[in-house]
């Protein structure tokens, strides 16, 4: 089955909606199928998309064997959050070196000192490290509560 969205801009409160979204779907799907292989463990690589706006679950990506930022990470939420990290998000970022592209990263916690970058570990060139600390720093806002409880109200503040 495909859904489509049709959004007019692709800022981060909008990704970030559809992030939780993804990251919900993948969720019910480990929950109901608990032998699905681990993200890193998969085989799945990251591919950037065509020039499309695709938002596949798990078993599409398995599928294909490839997902983009967004595909990942919020593949890795969820399977945070199945392994008991309920504060486990997938977030936004605007990187400052690319500042047209949203590029999409998980913390395991609000703290955000476990922020993981799934792209990069299944093929992206990784985001240098001192620009990675920048950009969490400035896009704190997202890891300052869970997705779950985000408002519109919230969110306009972006």
């Amino acid at each position: 089955m495909r859904i489509t969205f049709e959004v007019i801009s692709a800022d981060l409160r909008t990704v970030a909606v559809l992030l939780e979204a993804l990251t919900t779907l993948d969720l019910v799907w480990l929950d109901e199928r608990p032998q699905t292989p681990r993200l890193y463990e998969s085989g799945v690589r990251y591919e950037p998309e065509d020039g499309s706006e695709l938002w596949p679950v798990i078993p599409i990506v398995l599928a294909r064997g490839f997902g983009n930022c967004d595909h990942l990470a919020a593949w890795r939420a969820a399977e945070l959050r199945h392994d008991g990290h309920t504060d486990a998000i997938a977030f936004p970022v605007r990187v400052p070196s690319a500042p047209n592209v949203v590029h999409c990263l998980v913390s395991r916690d609000r703290s955000g000192r476990h922020i993981e970058d799934p792209s990069a570990r299944l093929g992206m060139p990784p985001i240098p490290p001192r620009e990675l600390a920048r950009v969490v720093e400035e896009h704190r806002q997202w890891l300052s509560r869970s997705c779950r409880s985000w408002s519109l109200a919230a969110l306009s503040s972006r």
